[in-house]
């Protein structure tokens, strides 16, 4: 009725008696009211459940910049014992990244001795480029461009045109 009355409303006296409710449709109850909240969060944040662990398998662990690998599952949720080169340590799943994925070592391959560069060399007085590719050895220094008076560096070989609204005089 939206607002509290100041009459008393008629009722039976067995009504007043209080009745304690069935503990387990309660706790039923509640447990289904917690599940379908966290369902609800998990969809809107979309969470992922990551991959699981084993004990025995390889893992890094960023923060202190090793690989290990699980000994156990600890009793906190999502975590593991991990034994690293130098000691145990508790870590989150959050904070390891499964190694045997990964190859063991990433090849990386040497840098080039010879490295090419574009240059731009002016072809004639109208702006106009063209790019030359020279090769440069082991860190020599590049030949330099010839240089134009009133002309801007740039990458692009196109043309440039001034724009036409320049051109009028007030």
């Amino acid at each position: 009725m939206g607002r509290s009355l100041k009459t008393r409303i008629p009722c039976h006296p067995e009504e007043l008696n209080p009745k304690i409710p069935d503990p387990k449709l309660v706790f039923r109850k509640e447990k289904e009211y917690r599940d379908k909240m966290a369902q609800d969060y998990n969809i809107r944040h979309r969470v992922v459940e990551g991959e699981q662990l084993s004990p025995g398998d390889r893992v890094w662990i960023p923060d202190l910049k090793t690989e290990g690998t699980v000994v156990q599952p600890h009793n906190s949720p999502r975590s593991f014992v991990v034994q690293s080169p130098k000691t145990r340590v508790r870590c989150n799943r959050r904070m390891m990244r499964r190694l045997s994925s990964y190859p063991e070592t990433v090849p990386r391959s040497p840098l080039p001795k010879t490295m090419t560069f574009q240059y731009l060399t002016p072809v004639n007085s109208e702006n106009e480029y063209r790019s030359s590719p020279e090769p440069v050895l082991n860190g020599s220094n590049p030949k330099p461009t010839p240089e134009v008076k009133d002309v801007e560096p740039r990458r692009s070989v196109r043309n440039r045109r001034p724009p036409k609204c320049y051109d009028e005089e007030y």
